[in-house]
């Protein structure tokens, strides 16, 4: 590359503003020249002007029909595990095709987070209308859509940041961040949350005992966050083994955590309990419009004392 020239200093000179000339001509050594810009600094413009507008063209992308197609399959599976008899493999499922639909820019993040929240809280929206009326439900559906939506960007920003061992944990981390700030400002604990769907997997919900609430639903999303990134980038081999050896990992100190505790023998001394529940809430209206307590006959027998009563949400 050859020096600039005094009559390109002099064009330099004379330009109003040579970073809008060098964004323009696209970082070329003419337009360095006319800038009249040290020699020293042209190989290091040159290469900075053509990683920006350079596109990433190892991301998968999706049209605009695609994403939001990826984003209610991702809502449909969220909300069969939101709901009040939830299946408990669909949000295992659920981070892929939300991950593949967020991929390539910002705007697509948005919108897969927002159709993905805007569909899970179908299932709980009767629900959530009989209990706490219109005006709080639909202040949840809002503040679903908007963690989905601000978790899914999240995500997205690590994945064209960070390595693909550290991005896979974003997403689960920070829907877990979420839980456990519901955990704190809710009056009404973790209702409503992502773990439930998880009560007849009883060596996932174990990992409750060292995080509560959040660490289920960090577990959940894992996988399918591994997945979900594995297919959107063209990712170094280094960085796939890497991966792979973190969440294979953290599988296997789950499942030993799980039959250490299953296999583990009580320690001290035990009190029975016996749980007894019922649809009854203060203040709203039992068995139709009357105002009195609902009097229909238990579903079962009462049990002896020393016997545990386990009920679904319902």
């Amino acid at each position: 590359m050859a020096l600039p020239t005094d009559e390109g200093l002099r064009l330099g000179k004379d330009d109003p503003c040579p970073i809008i000339t060098l964004m323009r001509e696209g970082g070329s050594r003419r337009a360095l020249n006319r800038a009249g810009l040290p020699f020293r600094s042209n190989l290091m413009l040159v290469a900075s002007f053509n990683r920006l507008t350079t596109h990433d063209r190892s991301t998968l992308r999706f049209g605009r029909p695609a994403q939001i197609i990826l984003g209610v399959i991702t809502g449909a599976l969220l909300s069969a595990g939101y709901a009040l008899h939830p299946q408990w493999w669909a949000p295992w499922l659920a981070p892929v095709p939300l991950l593949l639909a967020a991929s390539g820019s910002r705007r697509s993040a948005r919108l897969a987070g927002g159709v993905a929240g805007a569909i899970a809280v179908t299932s709980l929206l009767p629900y959530y209308l009989d209990l706490i009326g219109w005006p709080m439900t639909l202040l949840v559906v809002l503040l679903r859509v908007g963690s989905w939506i601000f978790a899914t960007s999240l995500a997205d920003a690590a994945t064209r940041r960070l390595p693909l061992a550290v991005a896979l944990l974003v997403l689960p981390g920070t829907v877990a961040a979420i839980e456990l700030l519901t955990l704190v400002v809710s009056p009404h604990g973790a209702a409503g949350s992502l773990a439930y769907s998880q009560m007849e997997a009883i060596g996932v919900v174990q990992v409750a005992a060292l995080g509560g609430v959040p660490a289920v639903v960090f577990l959940i999303l894992l996988p399918g966050s591994l997945a979900g990134l594995w297919l959107t980038r063209n990712w170094r081999h280094s960085d796939r083994l890497a991966a792979l050896a973190l969440v294979g990992l953290l599988a296997l100190a789950a499942t030993l955590f799980s039959i250490f505790r299953l296999n583990a023998k009580p320690s001290g001394s035990t009190i029975p309990v016996t749980l007894i529940a019922t649809n009854h809430f203060d203040g709203i209206p039992q068995g139709g419009k009357g105002s009195g307590p609902s009097t229909s006959r238990p579903s079962s027998p009462p049990l002896p004392a020393g016997d545990s009563l386990c009920c679904r949400r319902s």
